[in-house]
């Protein structure tokens, strides 16, 4: 009986549902992030045209501002659980044994409570926004919790992502 083999990217055994609908949503935000750069370029293609012909929409760099934010923002978690973060290599990879894998904790955990007090500031900010009105000072008015509810999301679904890695038990660390 052959046992399977099993690369730190592909545990042998399957993981939980909730580690599989985490990862699902992750990927659902880099989609959107993804929708999120075709609009932009469609929206500077419509004003580029526009310009041409001496007309502007007049909103596409504030539009264009909101959809950057969601492409950061949504792309977050997928970026994590591609390892496309920026870290310093050189300093993981003299770590060996015990060491490494007690930095590797740390980092999800600090990283994990870092996050937590960001996604809190959102969601007060968010919370704040949307109680008193504030819209943006621009032709549209937008509504501005709407555009900052981004990175409660965001920030929530990066939460979310580390947790798998303390749900796989650090196996798979970036």
């Amino acid at each position: 009986m052959s046992v399977p083999f099993s690369t730190p990217e592909e545990p042998a055994h399957p993981d939980s549902w909730l580690v599989r609908a985490i990862e699902r949503l992750s990927g659902i935000g880099s989609w959107i992030a993804a929708a999120c750069v075709l609009m932009i370029m469609g929206l500077i293609s419509v004003e580029v045209v526009m310009r041409y012909f001496g007309k502007s929409t007049m909103v596409s760099d504030e539009i264009s501002g909101y959809l950057y934010a969601a492409i950061v923002f949504f792309g977050l978690a997928e970026t994590l659980r591609c390892k496309a973060f920026i870290r310093f290599e050189a300093v993981y990879d003299r770590m060996r044994g015990r060491v490494a894998l007690a930095v590797r904790w740390l980092f999800v955990l600090i990283t994990m409570g870092y996050v937590s007090v960001l996604l809190g500031d959102a969601i007060r900010d968010v919370h704040y926004l949307y109680t008193t009105d504030v819209r943006s000072d621009s032709l549209l008015r937008t509504p501005l919790f709407l555009a900052h509810a981004v990175m409660v999301i965001g920030w929530a679904m990066l939460l979310m992502q580390l947790l798998t890695y303390v749900l796989r038990r650090m196996r798979n660390v970036p």
